[in-house]
C-alpha cells in the first residue's frame, strides 16, 4: 500500500511512522527498507482480498497519475486508479 493514512491525512511511508489502513482502519506500518519500494503494511492480513505486491513497473505508472486518484476504496477492494473515466487496475503479465 502507497498511502497510509496519518493523523488523517493520506500520507506515503516514512521511516518509523505508523499509521491507518483507509480502507480498514487497521494498524499499517511503514516499510522502508533498502531493496524493496517503500510502503506501507498491515500488521496483520491486508484487508483487500485481491492484494498482490506491487513491482517498481506497478509504481511508476501509478506515479503518473495525481495522489487522490491512486489507492481507492471501492467496497472491500482498493483500485488502482479511480479516473474520471472509471477504475483502471494495472497489470503487467506475461
Amino acid at each position: 500500500m502507497e498511502l497510509a493514512l496519518v493523523n488523517g491525512a493520506r500520507r506515503r511511508p516514512s521511516p518509523g511512522w505508523r499509521g491507518c489502513c483507509p480502507q480498514c482502519g487497521e494498524p499499517v506500518l511503514a516499510k522502508c527498507g533498502e531493496h524493496k519500494a517503500w510502503h506501507w503494511a498491515h500488521k496483520s492480513a491486508d484487508c483487500d482480498p485481491w492484494s498482490e505486491g506491487e513491482s517498481a513497473w506497478h509504481q511508476g505508472w501509478k506515479n503518473y497519475f495525481p495522489e487522490e486518484w491512486r489507492e481507492v476504496t471501492m467496497g472491500d477492494h482498493r483500485a488502482d486508479l479511480l479516473t474520471p473515466l472509471g477504475v483502471i487496475e494495472l497489470q503487467n503479465s506475461p
